[in-house]
Parts: structure tokens; C-alpha cells; sequence
């Protein structure tokens, strides 16, 4: 299956496999996982908690190995593999040009630190050594989010939870990055407030030219924020396709099931027609299911799915399921 995009990606992820341990048993969060993104692109990574996403962030930022596989950044291989202590050190060209913002903004900001400080903090680790020019660069982006330097000398707990957020993007815009992984940023947050941070994302991507890939277990927000969203289940891919072909016309029992389950465009308000689905509780992946990974909770479930895992194939342009049904 090929899934890389004519021009040359900004990411290119390809049959990357990160192992895990949970309650001492060894399994793969993430298995045999490919997947370009263009520049300027926001790709969107969607599933239930336990289903990879974020391990994988962390696996492109360098802070799982992996066992096997590879990922490039610009062309340049960055894959982290083995022990941490024979990790090799990224050039600062690949940490500065990839960047992250976290799912809980309090939990990822320093709580003793003032909020110039931690916007600071990168340009100083990358060896920006004037003062000047770093207190600068921090104002600048205090004011792209919305908040100015005003807050510099200010703690994060003096910040409402969408505040707290916009100061973790500015902390990532601070070494003007490419590509910016955004690991759940609205989840924690209320309704109205996950509205303005993605509008802000959306401002700040026109302007500074940036790519994200964006991580969220609500396909609503990717279907308001991606170009192109990929299903994840039991650490492996089960749809891929553009983000409105796959609202309207989604071929996985799995991914139907999200669209259904979805609470609604958070820019737009509640849904009109509430749907909510109960699938059953994910299997463990220490456990995971022989066959397709999804039958236990499939109604649509035949001999073959138990037997026989199906292969992720091109079913229209752009658009890939890995279902015997599809």
C-alpha cells in the first residue's frame, strides 16, 4: 500500500513500529504504521484512547524508539531507536523545525517558571545567546496567540486553561518550526474556548506558512481542521482518506462509529441529530484480537474477520480501509 503523495513530504513516516510494555507484557502501540504529510498540510490522527495516537507522536519527536521502520523529516532520517543511551542527538535544524504542543497545558508548563521564561526556554536550549533578541522573539509571539508581553513576569497559574494553551503554542512557535505536532490541544478544554484555540491554529498556519499533525479523538474537530485523516486502532491504521470523504462516505465499521459518536464541530455547536454509539470496551492491545483487530465490537463480524486480518487497500482516490467489507 502506498500512501506517499506526489511531492516530496515534509514527514514521511513509513512501517514504523514503537513497542510498549503495560503490566510487564511486551506488545507494538504502534505496528507497521505509513503515512506522508505535505507541507503545509494538516494531517489529522484520530481513534480512542489506547489506540497508538500519541505514542506515535512521540515516537517522531524522538521520545519512544522504535523497533523497526523509519521516519524522515525534510528528507533527513530521524528515527530513535534502541537504548536512550545510544540515542544519537538531533541537529538543532530537525528540533527546531519540529515542534509540539501538548494535550493538558497546565501539566506541560512549568508552574515556577514566569511565562517568559518558559516561551524562552527553547531559544536558549538552541543557543540563541543574545538576550535581547530571545526577550523579543518572546514578545512577538505573545502577541501572535493573543495574550503580548504584557504576561511575561506572570505565573501559568494566573492564566484560565484556553490562556494556558495559547501560551504552549507560543512556546512552540518560538523557534519557528515547520511542522507542529498538536497532541489533543482542545481536549481539556470547554467548548467555546476549543473554538478559539483552533481558529487560532488556523490564523497562525495561513501566516507563518506552518504543517501540523493534529491528534484528537474527536473527528469532528479534524473534519473543521485537516485536509487528510487517518483512523487508528490497536496501534495500526484502518482508514485514511481526505477529511470530507471520509465524514460523508467513511467504508470502516470503526471509523462510522466515530462519526457517530462524535459530540458535534466545535465551531459550530452541538449537533443536530445527538447519536451516540456503544461499541464495548477497546480490547486489551497486550491482547489484541486475532483477524481484524475490530471484529469483538463489529456488527458487521463473519468467520473471515476472525480468521483472516485484511489488508489496507485503495478503495478511491486518496482514500485507503483496511476492511474485508469496504
Amino acid at each position: 500500500m502506498n500512501m506517499i503523495a506526489p511531492a516530496t513530504p515534509l514527514l514521511d513516516v513509513r512501517n514504523l513500529v514503537v513497542p510498549h510494555r503495560k503490566d510487564g507484557h511486551a506488545f507494538n502501540a504502534v505496528d507497521d504504521v505509513s503515512f506522508s504529510l505535505q507541507p503545509g498540510e494538516t494531517l489529522g490522527l484520530v481513534g480512542e484512547s489506547g489506540c497508538g495516537k500519541s505514542t506515535l507522536a512521540r515516537a517522531i519527536m524522538g521520545l519512544y524508539p522504535s523497533s523497526s521502520g523509519n521516519i524522515s523529516f525534510k528528507g533527513a532520517d530521524i528515527t530513535t531507536k534502541g537504548s536512550s543511551l545510544f540515542r544519537p542527538r538531533r541537529s538543532r535544524d530537525i528540533t527546531r523545525g519540529l515542534q509540539m504542543v501538548f494535550q493538558d497545558p497546565l501539566l506541560s508548563l512549568n508552574p515556577r517558571a514566569t511565562i517568559g521564561r518558559i516561551v524562552e526556554e527553547p531559544l536558549i536550549v538552541n543557543g540563541v545567546r543574545n538576550r535581547a533578541a530571545r526577550r523579543a522573539k518572546v514578545g512577538e509571539m505573545l502577541t501572535r496567540v493573543g495574550l503580548g508581553p504584557d504576561v511575561m513576569d506572570r505565573l501559568p497559574h494566573e492564566f484560565s486553561g484556553g490562556q494556558r494553551q495559547r501560551i504552549g503554542i507560543a512556546r512552540a512557535l518560538s523557534l519557528t518550526p515547520e511542522l507542529i505536532i498538536c497532541d489533543e490541544p482542545v481536549s481539556a478544554l470547554d467548548l467555546s474556548v476549543q473554538a478559539q484555540v483552533l481558529n487560532l491554529l488556523n490564523d497562525l498556519q495561513v501566516d507563518l506558512k506552518l504543517s501540523y499533525l493534529f491528534i484528537s479523538h474527536d473527528i469532528a474537530v479534524l473534519r473543521y481542521m485537516a485536509s487528510r485523516v487517518i483512523v487508528m486502532y490497536l496501534g495500526k491504521i484502518v482508514e485514511a482518506g481526505p477529511a470530507d470523504v471520509l465524514w460523508n462516505a467513511a467504508r470502516h465499521p470503526y471509523t462510522k462509529a466515530l462519526i457517530a459518536a462524535a459530540p458535534g464541530d466545535p465551531t459550530a455547536g452541538p449537533r443536530a441529530r445527538p447519536n451516540k454509539v456503544t461499541l464495548g470496551d477497546i480490547p486489551s492491545p497486550v491482547d489484541r484480537p486475532h483477524g481484524c483487530s475490530f471484529h469483538t465490537r463489529c456488527a458487521l463480524r463473519q468467520s473471515r474477520c476472525v480468521e483472516t486480518e485484511p489488508a489496507l487497500r485503495r478503495v478511491g482516490p486518496g482514500h485507503f480501509v483496511a476492511c474485508h467489507f469496504a
